[in-house]
């Protein structure tokens, strides 16, 4: 699944491309693993912390469910707090 992944913080946005199968949790650790690496920063705490939340519904989305589990598709819009 590509999707846009605001990160408010840094104030930029990243293109993404998710496993659709995997848990949301694993797809957070790696997201925010290669925008740490690619902005060179340490990451100021567990990256398990972080939540995604979709612009489009204005919902948190559950951690233990996959991208299809929670009805993302190609060109969903992500916040990433």
């Amino acid at each position: 699944i590509l999707v846009d992944i605001k990160v408010p913080m840094m104030g930029r946005t990243y293109n993404f491309k998710l496993d659709e199968m995997i848990p949301l949790g694993l797809a957070v650790a790696e997201v925010g693993d290669s925008i740490c690496q690619k902005e060179q920063c340490i990451p100021g705490g567990s990256l398990k912390q972080l939540m995604l939340w979709s612009e489009d519904t204005s919902q948190r989305l559950p951690m233990d469910q996959s991208g299809w589990e929670c009805g993302l598709k190609n060109g969903s819009r992500l916040l990433l707090v």
